[in-house]
């Protein structure tokens, strides 16, 4: 399928293996993970095979082998520091906000620039009302 979208937010480990499992079926089976590549407004990209701008992965992965590089990027200061949109920003409402995870593609099941897209994942605000 070449018009694939994807958009999942979310917290916590179990939650985030399923939407990167489902990202991982997108094409109607079951994908391996081979490289990635971190844009400072997208987030981390996982993409099925290497690109150009991306680093391999010493070999290919599923979504639960890649789940611990997940977890490590979406603590780290990069994490933290990719632009965020309208709804993923730490808003002032009547509420609170948690750190959580957007798993997400765009048009065409691409990333930006990248187009052997699996998804990408950012570090997010989850807002939590009244």
């Amino acid at each position: 399928m070449d018009n694939r979208l994807l958009s999942i937010n979310g917290s916590g480990e179990e939650l985030l293996l399923k939407a990167i499992e489902i990202a991982c079926l997108q094409k109607g089976y079951e994908q391996t993970i081979d490289a990635y590549t971190i844009h400072p407004k997208k987030g981390l990209i996982l993409l099925f095979y290497s690109e150009d701008r991306s680093r391999k992965l010493p070999s290919p992965m599923t979504a639960k082998e890649i789940l611990p590089i997940v977890r490590s990027y979406l603590r780290s200061d990069a994490a933290e520091e990719v632009e965020l949109g309208d709804f993923e920003d730490d808003k002032d409402h009547d509420g609170h906000n948690n750190v959580g995870w957007y798993v997400y593609t765009e048009e065409w099941g691409h990333v930006g620039s990248e187009s052997a897209v699996i998804c990408a994942i950012k570090r997010v605000y989850l807002w939590m009302g009244k």
